[in-house]
């Protein structure tokens, strides 16, 4: 058979997922859509009735580790230029696969050897997450999205002050959730608002003998102590977001502190010298006049390393783009960025049309010529 996928509204960004989403989107699917659940491996009949103890110490706390992974196609049911998929399979289980997953798993057991936790083997977790995937798109209703795959893994209760009074009666254990959803419908242009965040890991400089260094040299004494850790505890990032949104913005750009501006200084020619760490649930990266793509380099700063912009990297390297990760600030932006844009999981690119009031151009060829890189990069991968 022959499926004909329709084209998306986004010609910035014509990934094949996309072009799923916008299916979904203009034939209203969302409502019927139902999702897939599993515990600790095992599938749940009713997501809507998925539930966590109150004594688990990651529901009081937020004190365990997640990661969210893209579901994508398989390489034989990759659209191809005019977005037509011949594949006699592509309702079957077997058309869908988690994006890029050694990065994500990589990244969660980074994330949970940090703060002590526990989890299931490396194998097991792969395994678990891609027979979500693939029980997930094999749903009738399901077919025309291929959606996210959501992982947590809560620390369980029993700890001194954590249920431990009950005794054998509690049921509090350590569990792994992992939940399957549509992609959410973003907007295709982004305003940020930046702000200074003294709360962010990266917002200390790196760690060194006897107090914290600006060594923008040094990538290897970073603050690993409390940086590239994804944690479930994001209020302070969400709450960045609503700041934003309360001043007319679609999300911030957060800004260290320190690197020789005072503490005090909150003039906007302040934040132009601040350094740029991330957003508070995406990266970004740009590209230059001199066509170099740069991006703030999580071992030096200590962020949390974006698979999604891994993977551009690599897609840069691949087009033959010169690829420069370092310590920037606004002001590099402002002066040098022909093009920029946030990426993650769930957004894949989407450009940023202005950083508080500098408007900055795009340049949908660019971001074609990228995203299609990148596509075949993620075909690639198992």
């Amino acid at each position: 058979s022959t499926y004909t996928i329709a084209g998306s509204a986004n010609r910035s960004s014509p990934s094949q997922h996309q072009y799923f989403r916008n299916t979904i989107k203009t034939k209203g699917y969302f409502s019927s859509l139902s999702s897939f659940v599993s515990v600790d491996g095992v599938p749940i009949t009713d997501a809507a009735k998925l539930q966590c103890s109150v004594w688990d110490m990651t529901f009081q706390r937020g004190d365990g580790v997640f990661e969210v992974c893209r579901v994508v196609p398989s390489s034989s049911s990759i659209p191809d230029d005019n977005m037509n998929i011949t594949d006699s399979k592509m309702s079957t289980k077997e058309t869908a696969k988690p994006r890029c997953i050694n990065l994500h798993l990589d990244r969660l057991e980074r994330s949970a050897a940090a703060i002590n936790l526990k989890i299931p083997p490396r194998n097991q977790l792969e395994q678990w997450l891609r027979d979500a995937a693939k029980a997930a798109t094999s749903m009738e209703s399901n077919t025309a999205d291929y959606g996210i795959l959501r992982c947590i893994i809560t620390r369980g209760g029993g700890f001194p002050g954590y249920g431990d009074h009950l005794g054998e009666s509690l049921d509090a254990p350590s569990k792994t959730f992992i939940m399957w959803q549509p992609i959410t419908q973003f907007q295709q242009i982004f305003k940020l608002l930046p702000i200074c965040a003294p709360w962010h890991p990266g917002g200390f400089g790196q760690k060194q003998k006897g107090g914290y260094s600006n060594d923008d040299d040094n990538d290897e004494d970073y603050n690993n102590e409390w940086s590239a850790i994804k944690w479930l505890s994001y209020g302070f990032n969400v709450h960045t977001t609503r700041l934003s949104r309360t001043k007319g913005f679609d999300d911030a750009l957060l800004l260290a502190r320190g690197y020789g501006v005072p503490d005090d200084d909150t003039t906007a020619q302040s934040n132009d010298n601040r350094v740029v760490l991330d957003g508070p649930n995406f990266a970004l990266a740009w590209i230059t006049h001199d066509n170099t793509f740069c991006t703030p380099c999580w071992k030096q700063l200590g962020l949390l390393q974006s698979t999604t912009c891994t993977i551009a990297i690599d897609a840069a390297r691949r087009i033959g783009f010169d690829v420069q990760e370092g310590i920037y600030r606004l002001a590099d932006i402002k002066k040098d960025a022909k093009a920029v844009w946030v990426m993650s999981t769930t957004r894949n690119l989407i450009p940023v049309v202005s950083i508080g009031d500098f408007h900055i151009p795009t340049d949908f060829e660019l971001q074609s010529l990228l995203v299609s890189a990148m596509d075949g990069i993620i075909a690639e991968t198992p």
